[in-house]
Order: structure tokens, then C-alpha cells, then sequence
């Protein structure tokens, strides 16, 4: 018994040693693969910050462009006897509010930013009269005229002078010669109404430039009031020309005015601008 007690203890003592070969390596072999998984990680979180730093790069752009664009707004606005210069410095406000905010909340202020310039400057301007390089209508043109009396004896094509006139927004009408004269080109709609009394008729033409237009033809002769009236959408250049008059064959015929009440009148507005 005895002389086998110290086999068996060399035996182990060989053993032991094994083990921790085996063992050691087993670590070795599971720090490497974890080194690979991290070297892995490691490019390809390289990759993405040099795709962040190449994004960060064009919105920085982006957002200096916007800076230049907006640093300094200035209108010099010039009236009789005066002269008065608002300056709406956009830089000191775009350097307040791009601190640490994201980036797309920068961008939002800019366009804000731009935005209130842009509509203070077109008030300023319409308040004053003087024109503007916006889309929108700057031109405002409406009028609506009438008889104060009746035209007993019309003429050979006699302009219809309407001359109670109630609006004449923009003075685009003139009441002397009975036309419209179109400040800008653009989209207006133009109206006419021509009433006779019971037993009576009528015929005016509406023209632009000499060309007709359209024609009105109310007839009473069956013993009753009769009107005729029409609105058309003309598109018109600057300068052209609408007005009624007596149609052929109509002359020494009356055009009656009931004391004002428009039954007999010509309108015209502006859609917009083109």
C-alpha cells in the first residue's frame, strides 16, 4: 500500500500541471476572439463618425450660407422731406440661438428668421405705396360705377360715361371718358348690368381695345323692367383698355338712372397680377 501512495501522488502532480495548460489556453483562445469582435466594432464605429463628420461637414455649410443670407437685411425707405433706414440684423439673432440645440432646430430658425424679414419688409413697402418683388398682388385695383342721371339721347357708339362712382380703388377708372385702363397685367373680372324701363329696349356692347367683348340686350317691351347682366374674367395687359358703349343701330335710345340705385353700372376688379 504504501509503495503505490507515491505513484499515485506523481501521477497527480503531472496532471495537475495538464489542466492548467488546458485551461490557459481555453482563456487565450476566448480573449482573442473577443478582441476580433471588438476590432470589428471598432471599424465599423470608425466608419459611421467619418459619415457623421462628412454630414456635419454640408449642414455646417448649409447653415453659413443661410448666416450670409440673412446677416444683415437693410431697407432704406424714402418719403417727402425724409429719410429713415430700418436695419433687421438677422446674424446677432441666428448667433443666440445656435448654441447646443440640434441641428434641425437650427435650420428651423433660420427659415423662421428669414421668413419674418421677408414679410416685414412687404408691409413696409404696401403701407408706403412703393413696389415690391413679392408674388403676392402688390397692385390693388376695384371700382364700382353708376348714373346720377339718365342719358336720354345715346349716339353713334357713345362711351358710356358711369359717373356716380362709388369705388375707384387704385384710379383705374376714369369717369370723364367712361374706361377702365389696366394698371398691370394680370387676371381682373369685369361686370356690367343694363336695365330698361317697361316698354323700352336696349342694346350696349362691352369692348376692350376695340375688339367686342360681349353684348347686353335687355328688352321691355312686353310691358315689364328688364335687365341683362353679365361678369367676365379678361385677362389683361397693362394699359388695355374696357368700356361700354352704344350698340349699332340704337342711337337717340335712353339709358335710365332711378336716382342713383345702379340698376345701369360697370364694375371691374383685380384677381391678381401676372
Amino acid at each position: 500500500m504504501f509503495v503505490a501512495l507515491p505513484i499515485l501522488v506523481q501521477g497527480l502532480l503531472i496532471l495537475i500541471p495538464h489542466c492548467k495548460a488546458e485551461t490557459n489556453g481555453d482563456k487565450i483562445a476566448a480573449m482573442l476572439s473577443r478582441l476580433e469582435v471588438v476590432e470589428k466594432k471598432v471599424e465599423q464605429v470608425e466608419k459611421e463618425n467619418e459619415a457623421l463628420k462628412k454630414e456635419n461637414k454640408r449642414i455646417s455649410e448649409k447653415l453659413e450660407t443661410c448666416e450670409c443670407a440673412n446677416s444683415q437685411t437693410d431697407i432704406d425707405v424714402k418719403g417727402p422731406g425724409e429719410t429713415a433706414q430700418v436695419k433687421y440684423n438677422n446674424k446677432n439673432k441666428l448667433n443666440g440661438t445656435t448654441s447646443l440645440r440640434p441641428l434641425s432646430s437650427q435650420i428651423q430658425n433660420v427659415k423662421t428668421l428669414n421668413s419674418e424679414a421677408h414679410k416685414r419688409h412687404y408691409r413696409k413697402r404696401l403701407s408706403l405705396g412703393t413696389p415690391s418683388t413679392t408674388v403676392a398682388t402688390a397692385t390693388r385695383m376695384a371700382f364700382l360705377a353708376g348714373l346720377s342721371k339718365p342719358i336720354t339721347s345715346l349716339g353713334l357708339h357713345q362711351a358710356i360715361n358711369y359717373d356716380l362712382v362709388l369705388t375707384n380703388e387704385g384710379q383705374a377708372y376714369d369717369s370723364l371718358r367712361g374706361h377702365m385702363v389696366a394698371p398691370v397685367r394680370g387676371l381682373y373680372l369685369v361686370s356690367a348690368c343694363v336695365f330698361v324701363d317697361p316698354n323700352s329696349y336696349l342694346a350696349l356692347d362691352l369692348f376692350k381695345n376695340g375688339q367686342l367683348i360681349a353684348n347686353f340686350f335687355p328688352d321691355g317691351r312686353g310691358g315689364h323692367y328688364d335687365s341683362e347682366s353679365k361678369t367676365l374674367p379678361l385677362v389683361l395687359e397693362k394699359g388695355d383698355i374696357v368700356w361700354m358703349r352704344t350698340h349699332p343701330g340704337f342711337e337717340g335710345r335712353e339709358l335710365s338712372a332711378h336716382g342713383g340705385s345702379l340698376y345701369n353700372s360697370f364694375s371691374g376688379v383685380l384677381l391678381y397680377e401676372m
